[in-house]
Parts: C-alpha cells; structure tokens; sequence
C-alpha cells in the first residue's frame, strides 16, 4: 500500500485503512463496499461484516465468488 494513502485517508475522514478487510472484523460495520469484487475480498467482506450488515458489490474482478452461508 501505498504510504500516502494512510494520510489521504485521515484527510478525507475514513475510519481507518487496511491491507484486508478482515483486519476491521472486531469493528462490527454495518456497511461494506467492495470495489475489488476479487471472489476473496467479497468473501472477507460477508464474513467481516456485522450481523445484518449490507455488502455493496461495486467491482467484479472476477465473475465468481465463494461466500459462507
């Protein structure tokens, strides 16, 4: 990642950035949004959100996801 992103973040008022999302799984978000769409960032998104979260799909790097249901 890019160092300057960390900074840019804070500017723009983001709670926080990560290399993945899991490291946000004790943050109990109710609201993801995936613009990667990477079969595994969707799936870390399902399993970081809190229950009854919502998932935005925004990208879709590959046309096919695992998800744990």
């Amino acid at each position: 990642m890019d160092p300057s992103t960390r900074e840019h973040a804070a500017e723009i008022g983001l709670a926080g950035v990560a290399e993945s999302i899991t490291e946000f799984a004790d943050k109990d978000l109710p609201l993801i949004v995936d613009y990667a769409g990477f079969g595994t960032t969707t799936a870390q998104a399902v399993e970081t959100l809190a229950k009854s979260g919502s998932l935005v799909q925004v990208g879709l790097g590959r046309l096919e996801a695992t998800v744990n249901t």
